[in-house]
This record gives C-alpha cells, sequence and structure tokens, in this order.
C-alpha cells in the first residue's frame, strides 16, 4: 500500500481482517441524540398532551422530504429572510393542505403540527396558519420520530431504491405511481397514531428513571 510502504499488505488480507472484525458495508445507522434540555421538553409535551387528552386522530400531521434524481450532494443559493415565503407560497399554499383539511373536518376543527424548523415558526408563518387552523405547538425539538408521516418517506427511499430514472419527467412518474400505491404501509403508519400516548409514557418512565439515578448519584456524593 501507498500510505505504508515498509508494510505491503493485499487486498486479500485487509479482506480478511475486516471480515474478522465483523465489519459490514451498510448504510449508517440514522439515530436522534437527545440532549437533557431536550429530552425535557419531550417530557413535558407528552405530560402537557396526556392531560389535554389530545385526539391524535384529530390532527394533521405535516412534513417535507427531498427526493433526488442526483446524489444529494448538492448545495443551492438561498437569500436570508426567504424561507418563510416560500415555505407559505409553495408548501402551504400550492399543497392546499390547509383548506383541504378545512373542508375535511371544518374550520378550526382539527389540529395541525410542523416540526420547528425557522420557516414553520416565524412570525409571518404562525399569522398566516392561526387565521386558518389551531396549532399543535410547540412541537418538541429533535423529534422527527414523533411523527408518523417519516415512516412514509422510508417507504418512498427504499422503493426508490430499486429504479433508475433516467430524466426529471419519468422521476416525477414514479414517485407518483409509488405515492398512490401506498396501501397497507398507509394503515401502519395509521396505527402510530395510537402508539403516540405509549411512546409518550416511555419517554416519561425514562425520564423519571434518569431523573432517580442522578437524585441517588447525587445523595450517595453527600
Amino acid at each position: 500500500m501507498e500510505l505504508f510502504p515498509n508494510h505491503p499488505c493485499s487486498t486479500t488480507t485487509i479482506y480478511r481482517i475486516r471480515k474478522s472484525l465483523k465489519f459490514e458495508y451498510k448504510p449508517p445507522r440514522v439515530r436522534q441524540f437527545l440532549t437533557n434540555d431536550q429530552m425535557g421538553k419531550r417530557l413535558l409535551f407528552a405530560h402537557d398532551h396526556k392531560s389535554l387528552k389530545t385526539d391524535w386522530e384529530n390532527v394533521v400531521f405535516s412534513d417535507e422530504s427531498w427526493f433526488y434524481l442526483n446524489p444529494k450532494t448538492r448545495k443551492i443559493w438561498r437569500r436570508r429572510g426567504e424561507n418563510d415565503n416560500v415555505y407559505i407560497k409553495d408548501i402551504l399554499k400550492k399543497s392546499k393542505i390547509i383548506d383541504l383539511a378545512n373542508q375535511e373536518h371544518g374550520i378550526f376543527n382539527w389540529i395541525f403540527q410542523q416540526d420547528g424548523a425557522r420557516p414553520h415558526t416565524s412570525k409571518k408563518t404562525i399569522k398566516y396558519l392561526k387565521k386558518r387552523c389551531m396549532l399543535l405547538d410547540p412541537w418538541p425539538p429533535n423529534s422527527p420520530d414523533l411523527n408518523p408521516i417519516e415512516n412514509l418517506w422510508s417507504i418512498m427511499d427504499k422503493r426508490l431504491e430499486n429504479r433508475r430514472p433516467d430524466n426529471e419527467e419519468n422521476f416525477i412518474q414514479i414517485l407518483k405511481e409509488f405515492w398512490d400505491s401506498i396501501t397497507w404501509e398507509l394503515q401502519s403508519v395509521s396505527l402510530l397514531r395510537h402508539k403516540l400516548s405509549t411512546k409518550f409514557k416511555a419517554q416519561k418512565k425514562s425520564q423519571i428513571k434518569a431523573q432517580n439515578s442522578n437524585s441517588s448519584k447525587i445523595n450517595c456524593e453527600n
């Protein structure tokens, strides 16, 4: 090897050592690492909605995801201050998510969920939304695992792995086909709504356990 000319090592040897160490070439695992402050806010969120007896069937969850024809390495130029305008114009208005939910449930008879991204929580966005619907606010930071719709993006990504569209038009058509074909997966996602209270209870128990552990440590030190 060029980096270690005095210690030659064949590709076969590297493969054998790597295998003996149980290394596998796989996609990276995605896991949310939470700070104590974030865990506390998740606990408070769970406690509040448990007390309010929030009807999760009446919550319209929202989320956004990027799907790329080319690898996800590109960057774009953005002008400061335009993000909330883009969110309102290109996401909320074009998708008609608010209008459709109002038609389905009635104005102010449902709750809109969105994460804490800056365009979502700007004064302009909040003012726009509060004129049209109720908000599930505030959503705890760094908590995509609490949003059932996150599972849909995972389903879409997995299906795209086996398709190689050669142009934008074909790519968009494939995405539409995948979206329209999601059936039992959607039922599975809807079941996650009912599991939110279970997740909140587990979050509460975990936080209480951590607090008790810290208290015991303090007592021992005293």
